[in-house]
């Protein structure tokens, strides 16, 4: 079995958020971890990264309460179980 790859994204819902998750989505590699950490609570935020739950097999959804971006990452890097780790940033796209 191919390795568990484990994608943190702390996000604060930048506008291309989507682009983000969709760019993951069409990624070959299957076995991975998809880890949210929405560092700025709101309802429409929360909502789109409920959304993706159907399509990630291994998906975690976390809140912070940190303003520290470098402090957020690292709440999402100790969640993660995969044997590789990615980081993938809001506003990036795979």
């Amino acid at each position: 079995m191919n390795p568990l790859v484990t994608i943190v994204t702390p996000t604060t819902g930048a506008p291309y958020l989507r682009q983000a998750i969709e760019s993951v989505k069409s990624q070959t590699y299957d076995n991975i971890q998809v880890i949210f950490i929405l560092y700025k609570d709101n309802e429409e935020l929360n909502n789109l990264a409920e959304s993706y739950r159907h399509k990630f097999s291994d998906l975690i959804i976390t809140k912070s309460t940190s303003p520290i971006r470098s402090t957020v990452m690292w709440e999402g890097i100790k969640l993660a179980t995969g044997e590789y780790l990615a980081i993938l940033d809001d506003d990036d796209q795979w």
